[in-house]
């Protein structure tokens, strides 16, 4: 995850910055679970679990949404008629600020691809092997 996050600031990519935060939450609810399952008291175990559950499905949603938002921003940001980025409905776009005002690096697809495709390699191995 932490590599993918270094990756995708390369790459200025937001998607791939939301799929590690994801992964992150994901982990913590496995720790959450883990901690469950080893709890001495077998009467708190349900509690536990859903408890984290619910921290986990409350997370992914908070992030979600500001990801959402911040896309939305980006997608719709107003930026100096000096610019050619014109995007939907003649609104022209821009993604980082600089010091033009015309927005900034473009995303790397490569490496986005690269990771999807890592991604997709990783599915099919643990799809082969738990067959």
């Amino acid at each position: 995850t932490a590599t993918q996050w270094i990756f995708a600031d390369i790459a200025n990519s937001d998607a791939l910055k939301a799929d590690c935060i994801s992964m992150g939450v994901d982990v913590l609810a496995f720790l959450g679970n883990l901690f469950a399952e080893c709890n001495p008291f077998p009467d708190q175990k349900r509690k536990v679990e859903l408890t984290m559950s619910g921290i986990s499905h409350f997370l992914l949603l908070f992030f979600t949404i500001q990801f959402i938002i911040e896309g939305y921003g980006d997608a719709t940001a107003k930026v100096s008629d000096d610019c050619d980025d014109v995007g939907i409905d003649g609104i022209k776009v821009s993604h980082d600020d600089d010091e033009s005002g015309c927005g900034g690096e473009e995303v790397n697809g490569y490496i986005v691809l690269g990771f999807a495709l890592g991604g997709l390699a990783f599915d099919l191995i643990s799809l082969i092997t738990y067959k």
